[in-house]
Order: structure tokens, then sequence, then C-alpha cells
């Protein structure tokens, strides 16, 4: 694959760094609920920075949020992981979290042989802001 950067034999320039998305995160206030989207790789190396902004979302009294995950490419098994301990951390401190509108969890898109890298079921933990 070429640098994302080089010209490519037609004259144009590579479009493959729209491919490697990260994660991003939008978070609007307008609501209730607070909106939560989430587009590009939720994995075990950006599912921590979800788990900070979702603890202080929570922290914060926020009680009702929806996390959009229809524009996620890729979750792996640490990324679903971590949804999961969002969803327990937001019922613990009574926020009412709901999931592209939805109160259940959808399953793990990748099918179970694919979760994670080389079967890591490891996870980020989700961290919480100290109370005051």
């Amino acid at each position: 694959m070429e640098p994302p950067w080089q010209e490519q034999p037609n004259g144009q320039a590579s479009a493959a760094w729209r491919n490697d998305v990260a994660l991003e995160m939008w978070v609007h206030t307008d609501g209730p609920p607070t909106e939560v989207r989430l587009a590009g790789r939720l994995d075990r190396t950006t599912a921590q920075h979800l788990s900070l902004v979702m603890a202080e979302l929570i922290a914060d009294g926020v009680g009702d949020i929806d996390v959009q995950l229809g524009s996620l490419d890729t979750v792996d098994g640490p990324g679903y992981h971590t949804l999961v301990l969002v969803e327990s951390a937001a019922a613990g401190a009574g926020c009412h979290l709901t999931w592209d509108g939805s109160t259940e969890l959808p399953s793990p898109p990748l099918p179970e042989d694919r979760l994670g890298a080389a079967g890591d079921r490891s996870s980020p933990v989700l961290v919480s802001s100290p109370t005051v």
C-alpha cells in the first residue's frame, strides 16, 4: 500500500488515511439526552479514551446519555468490553444510557474468533472520577 500522502499514477493523492480513523467522538449536550457519537475504531488502543469521556459525563451527573455506535468501523473484544463497563458504570450511577436509542447494548459486531488481537481478552478499566 502506498503512503496516504503519495501521489498515485492517476495524479490524485491516495485517500487511504480515511480508512484508518482511530476513534472520533462528538459529545452533544443540547439534549437531553446528551449524545456521544463514535466513529472509527473502538479497540484496545482507543477504548480508554471512551472510558474517560463517559466517566466524566457520569461524574458530572448527566442523567440521560445516548451513545451512537453507527459510525464505528471496527469494535474488537477490549473495545466491546469497554461498552459493557460503561453500561455498568452508568447503571450504578443512576444514569439512563441508551445505544442508538435502544436500551439493549448491541451484540459484538465481529465473530468471536476475530475479537481482540490473537484472542486477547484484556480490556481497559473504566476510570471513575473522584467524588467531591
